[in-house]
Formats: C-alpha cells, sequence, structure tokens
C-alpha cells in the first residue's frame, strides 16, 4: 500500500504538470531522476523504515520515529556547505510537530 500511494501521488503530479504545460520528460530526465540519491535515501530511509517497522511496533511509536527525521533533515541542512540556522519559525514547527505526535499517540492502545 505504502508503493501505490507514491505511484498515485506521482500519476497525479504528472498529469498536474502536463495540464500546466510542461514537455513530456525525455530519457535524460528518467536518468538523473533514478539516481537522485535524496530521493531514494527518503523512499527508502524515510517512508521504507517506517512502513516495515509499522508492522512490528505500535503505529504511533513509528509517526514518532518518523518526525524525528525533519529534525535530522535540519541538523543535516545546518552541517552541510552554505548551511543556514533554521528561523524561529521553522523551530516553532518542529517543535508543534513533535508535541502534536506525541499527544496523538499517547491514547494509543497497544498491539499484542
Amino acid at each position: 500500500m505504502a508503493g501505490v500511494r507514491f505511484l498515485l501521488a506521482g500519476a497525479m503530479l504528472y498529469g498536474w504538470a502536463r495540464v500546466r504545460g510542461a514537455p513530456i520528460p525525455c530519457a535524460c530526465h528518467w536518468r538523473s531522476a533514478s539516481v537522485e540519491i535524496i530521493g531514494a535515501l527518503l523512499l527508502l530511509g524515510g517512508n521504507g523504515d517506517v512502513t516495515g517497522a509499522s508492522e512490528r511496533i505500535v503505529v504511533g511509536l513509528a509517526a514518532l520515529l518518523r518526525r524525528h527525521h525533519a529534525n535530522l533533515d535540519h541538523r543535516a541542512g545546518l552541517a552541510g556547505p552554505g548551511g543556514t540556522r533554521p528561523d524561529g519559525r521553522a523551530i516553532a514547527g518542529l517543535l508543534l510537530g513533535s508535541v502534536g505526535i506525541c499527544c496523538s499517540s499517547a491514547g494509543e492502545p497497544r498491539r499484542r
């Protein structure tokens, strides 16, 4: 089901781009997109690990663990060349997201 979600989202984005006048991608575009390391890491590491973990742990805990990927993304942005510090709104968003996930998963029943 996780793969179906990505296929549907990709088909919808492709259709929307075509309606707005984007040209049909050529072979060079598909080739460069297929070797995109960041996209593969997000798909496999970001969503693949949560999908696999959801079969073994409580879904709320999986969501909480996934939430920390955003924190790691911000830290990686700081460490990179020309990295910029997140402003107050970004930090507030990270904190609010963490609190929201903690509160929503606190009352979740345990899986047996």
